[in-house]
């Protein structure tokens, strides 16, 4: 009898065989962006493909090296739909604080989501604005619009009539790096504060 179509076991009196591309299916299951909505995970080299794609490859490749650079203070990129997300993990509360999502289509650097993070959690949501001002403080001529929608407030860097992207804040990546760690040192601060339970 032979083994099972994809058996990789080499069992005595039978021919091994093996499993072809073709045998293999992958399914990604659908995953809550923390705003309600499903979305997929892809990884982290289709998005910058895709933003070389739409951009530049220099660009792609600079942002390469600043998610590594990003990884070193503690920000875990994650590849979402259409997206690469700046998330960071509170040691307090274990929670999940986002710092921006960065679109494959346009290289956009979309801040709407920060101040959530804060909302969700209960913790002042002034600290997440704090940080979206020092990003558009980073970029000349960039300013904050907030988009009210429900009666809650989301915030977007925007220079002239679209938001801010990678072109414009790569060049002043350090900057970027440090308005970062100011927010999280900031919301370890005050997430060491609440008291437990509120």
């Amino acid at each position: 009898m032979p083994p099972p179509r994809g058996c990789l076991c080499q069992c005595p009196g039978q021919e091994r065989h093996g499993v072809s591309p073709a045998d293999v299916t992958i399914t990604l299951p659908p995953t809550d962006d923390g705003a309600g909505a499903v979305c997929r995970k892809i990884t982290e080299e289709v998005l910058l493909e895709k933003i070389a794609k739409a951009t530049s490859a220099r660009l792609a490749d600079d942002f390469r090296v600043f998610l590594r650079e990003a990884e070193k203070i503690g920000i875990e990129p994650e590849g979402r739909d259409s997206s690469i997300s700046l998330f960071w993990h509170d040691p307090n509360t274990g929670r999940r604080f986002s710092f921006g999502s960065v679109y494959a289509e346009d290289a956009r650097v979309e801040t709407k989501f920060v101040r959530m993070s804060y909302r969700k959690i209960g913790l002042d949501e002034g600290i997440g604005m704090n940080y979206i001002m020092r990003v558009a403080a980073i970029v000349p001529g960039a300013t904050v619009h907030e988009n009210m929608k429900d009666g809650k407030a989301w915030p977007r860097v925007c220079v002239g009539s679209g938001e801010v992207s990678l072109a414009d804040l790569l060049p002043k990546s350090a900057a970027w790096l440090a308005a970062m760690q100011i927010v999280m040192q900031e919301t370890e601060a005050a997430a060491a504060a609440k008291p437990t339970g509120v």
